[in-house]
């Protein structure tokens, strides 16, 4: 979960594409299938999920709120006395419960291929530590007790210690197949020794030892790209694993990034092939036979564009948000063959849950506790964050208010978050958020300790 991370990426992408600079990316995000450059090739994080992290796909978190922003507070110390906080002196509140553990914070400037990762001490918002990152597409994705950077235009991964510090640093490869971008999306763990990383860009799936920090392996989808997906690959994302029958799982995109235009909004042309979903044996890292009814070891999906997932325990089944296709006439833009739908992963059977005529994206989906939340982005490229549930799919809730940018699930209750403040010399601060679910508000928690001007790209959190 993804986690994510995918919409803020999409925003970096429309901004080096249009030349708009920081101020572009502040004011909006493109759809996740605006065609890449020489360096950029994102066929649709998340999250965690991102994004996923993690509420959302593969350990990512979810993202939303604004593009991105001024760079944060130069001060190492906790959150600024200076910083406003509008819940504070509400006598009538109850004390907001305690938060433990680690929350990461990845900001980066794309243009200038530079980026950093704060850490910060949940219970007291003292800050652990810092590290600059020489990319300016970074990522953070949590997953099977590992804290990952996913450094995205080097194609590398790196396991991050408590303070942000690089423990173990992976660089990818495509072995003989030689050198390319290779866009690593997420990091799905099946045990201390063995991870597997999606390269979205280069149609295959890493295979790493993070305790290690070596790669000792590699994956190729060739057999998954459809003649007529003329980007060169399937866009692999992280999706589950499932440690009872040692598999995990990827969902494949499998549309032509690069058939969508300015005029249509960069949504893909619909592809002629379903997206699907595809297991790895961790024991032999073969492709399983899932004997789906897509003809080519995998189980179709129902909708198009799949971007964030979430699996529910109790049921089997693994949600899947996916943000559609181009079905206008005529040059024209209509979104279509988006929405939500189920895989049961046991047998493949799959259900079309929410379909929607609205032409807004479709964005992370965060599982806290037992309660689902569906970002959606309007015309104007604002994030919101909606209740939904299985047992009544075919509408989102009404959309909750003042949520941070980048939302992360912390707990059962609480989503963390970003947003800006006022530093103590005037400037502007980067703020680190929780929002209570119950009372639906958001408290500062404190200022991010970025050293540069960085854009937040995404959040993770580690117990």
């Amino acid at each position: 979960m993804r986690p994510e991370i995918r919409s803020l990426r999409r925003s970096v992408v429309l901004a080096s594409l249009i030349g708009g600079g920081a101020g572009a990316l502040v004011a909006c995000k493109s759809d996740d299938t605006a065609p890449a450059t020489s360096a950029e090739k994102d066929g649709g994080t998340g999250g965690q999920g991102g994004t996923g992290g993690q509420g959302g796909t593969g350990g990512q978190g979810g993202t939303g709120g604004q593009g991105g922003g001024a760079g944060g507070s130069k001060s190492d110390a906790g959150l600024d006395a200076s910083t406003p906080n509008p819940d504070a002196g509400d006598a009538a509140e109850p004390p907001l419960p305690p938060l433990t553990g680690t929350v990461f914070v990845a900001g980066a400037d794309f243009n200038a291929g530079a980026g950093e990762i704060a850490a910060i001490d949940l219970a007291t918002g003292n800050a652990l530590g810092h590290l600059d990152v020489g990319d300016g597409d970074l990522g953070l994705n949590t997953s099977g007790g590992f804290v990952f950077a996913l450094e995205r235009s080097g194609g590398a991964v790196d396991t991050l210690g408590p303070t942000g510090a690089i423990v173990k640093h992976i660089p990818l490869s495509l072995g003989d197949a030689g050198a390319g971008y290779l866009n690593p999306h997420s990091v799905l763990v099946a045990s201390a020794t063995k991870a597997y990383v999606p390269l979205n860009a280069a149609n295959a799936i890493a295979v790493v030892d993070p305790t290690a920090g070596t790669q000792t392996g590699l994956i190729s989808l060739a057999s998954f790209l459809d003649p007529s997906d003329h980007d060169g690959s399937t866009e692999p994302e992280a999706a589950h694993y499932d440690a009872a029958t040692h598999r995990a799982y990827f969902v494949l995109g499998r549309t032509d990034i690069f058939s969508g235009s300015l005029a249509t909004n960069y949504m893909p042309v619909c592809p002629s092939s379903p997206a699907l979903v595809i297991a790895v044996d961790a024991e032999s890292d073969a492709i399983v036979d899932l004997d789906g009814d897509a003809g080519k070891n995998g189980f179709a999906l129902p909708q198009v564009g799949p971007g964030y997932t979430s699996f529910d325990a109790a049921s089997g089944k693994l949600y899947v948000v996916s943000d559609g296709c181009n079905g206008g006439a005529d040059g024209g833009a209509l979104r279509t063959n988006h929405g939500i739908a189920s895989l049961t992963l046991a047998t493949g059977a799959t259900e079309t849950l929410y379909a929607p005529t609205a032409q807004d994206f479709l964005g992370a989906i965060l599982s806290a506790g037992t309660e689902l939340y569906v970002e959606t982005d309007d015309e104007n490229f604002t994030a919101f964050f909606h209740p939904w549930s299985p047992a009544t799919p075919g509408t989102l809730g009404a959309p909750l208010e003042n949520v941070p940018g980048a939302p992360v699930v912390a707990t059962a209750g609480t989503l963390l978050g970003y947003d800006f403040g006022t530093s103590a010399d005037g400037g502007t601060s980067t703020l680190v958020r929780r929002y209570e679910l119950a009372t639906r508000k958001a408290h500062d928690v404190a200022t991010v300790p970025f050293h540069g001007d960085y854009f937040v790209l995404n959040l993770a959190v580690s117990p």
